[in-house]
């Protein structure tokens, strides 16, 4: 599919979010249990599976534990390890939706989603009121340009949390990409009340306000993100695009040529910087660029390619 822009970002909360768990997901082995604890009091990600690991070797039923190995394999991004440790949890507990979520979390970091929406979809059926479930879930339908069905998701998880500065920027995406500015900035504006330091909420806020050509609004928001976060390498990209647009152009290509820097396999990037050398008058310069970024699977830049 179409990379997404990612100067409006998307956020999957993380594995480590936790919701009670049913009893079945218990153990009652005092030694097991210890064991479980010591997993997560530790930081050290290879440490804790090890520590799960025993807690499972003791009570080989231990839901929990094989949940939050699962965790830990997926924030190595060791996803079959972690898929499996799901798939355990949840055979041993079928309505542990936590594991659901999780293994959820897991399939989207793979863009598998598909797979992802089923299990926020199932962790849902058994807790109605799964916020982060909500969220996440408008996050997949998004990837799939479900636009309507995302933004129902981050209404959803407003209303049960009202105070859910990520399910308004996420909302306010979802919007941008209807080209909805107006409802786009008041979501972003208000991530921004409850969260004076949301650099992405600044930066997506700002990038409306580009799609409006606001530029000077633009700017200021944007700026505002990368003094909260210097190396936000999409921010970096969206006020490239402003400065072009008000024929800024050796500020605009500093902040796309830092971006590149950042992440030299952003694909979009390089359509950014092709841009730039069009409005430059450097025609092979740009040519070059959008050919990289085509290669990439931007399809803009293979549009630009051919003109």
């Amino acid at each position: 599919m179409k990379i997404l822009r990612l100067t409006v970002t998307l956020f999957i909360v993380g594995a480590f979010m936790l919701v009670p768990a049913v009893a079945g997901a218990q153990s009652k082995n005092k030694a097991a249990i210890e064991w479980y604890n010591k997993g997560c009091d530790e930081k050290d990600l290879n440490k804790k599976i090890e520590y799960y690991t025993k807690a499972i070797s003791i009570d080989p039923d231990y839901a929990k534990a094989y949940n939050n190995r699962g965790n830990a394999y997926n924030n190595l991004k060791r996803y079959d390890e972690a898929i499996s440790d799901f798939n355990k949890a949840i055979s041993i507990d079928p309505n542990y939706a936590l594991a659901y979520y999780n293994r959820g979390n897991a399939y989207y970091d793979l863009k598998r989603y598909n797979d992802a929406i089923a299990d926020y979809t199932k962790a849902i059926s058994i807790d109605p009121n799964y916020a982060l479930a909500y969220y996440n879930r408008g996050n997949a339908y998004g990837y799939l340009k479900r636009y309507n069905d995302a933004i129902a998701d981050y209404t959803k998880a407003i209303s049960i949390d009202p105070k859910d500065a990520y399910a308004y920027a996420g909302r306010g995406w979802a919007y941008e990409k209807q080209k909805r500015y107006d409802e786009a900035i008041a979501d972003h504006t208000k991530a921004i009340s409850i969260d004076p330091n949301f650099a992405y909420a600044y930066n997506n806020r700002g990038w409306a306000y580009y799609h409006m050509k606001k530029y000077n609004k633009a700017l200021e928001d944007v700026t505002i993100a990368l003094r909260l976060k210097p190396n936000y390498a999409a921010a970096l990209d969206s006020r490239s695009n402003i400065y072009r647009e008000l024929g800024r152009y050796k500020e605009a290509m500093a902040d796309i040529n830092k971006a590149i820097s950042i992440k030299p396999d952003f694909w979009f990037f390089y359509y950014t910087r092709g841009l730039n050398y069009k409005a430059m008058g450097e025609t092979a310069k740009a040519r070059a660029d959008f050919k990289k970024a085509c290669d990439g699977g931007e399809e803009d830049a293979c549009k630009e390619l051919k003109k």
